[in-house]
């Protein structure tokens, strides 16, 4: 079977219930995709809302395999697809 990504990309001005919604969505989606085979999932998330909710994003990015900011996907996501496609 050939590796499929998911990714999702958002970001964040404002604290509230929607990012704190959000994080907990993705959490969830990731326990489930880590149940199947080949399929992996990037979260990509920034803005200054996370500087002012840092145990949600900190709880979330221990439980989601690939998190990232802006600045490291910049500067990494090409290499982790291509390691991801290539496992």
């Amino acid at each position: 079977m050939k590796p499929r990504i998911a990714i999702e990309c958002n970001f964040y001005n404002t604290t509230g219930s929607k990012p704190i919604e959000t994080a907990s969505a993705y959490v969830d989606l990731q326990r489930r995709i880590r149940q199947k085979e080949g399929i992996h999932f990037i979260w990509i998330t920034d803005g200054p809302a996370w500087d002012r909710m840092k145990p949600t994003i900190i709880q979330s990015f221990k439980e989601i395999d690939f998190p990232m900011n802006y600045t490291v996907a910049n500067e990494k996501i090409d290499s982790v697809i291509s390691n991801l496609l290539s496992a």
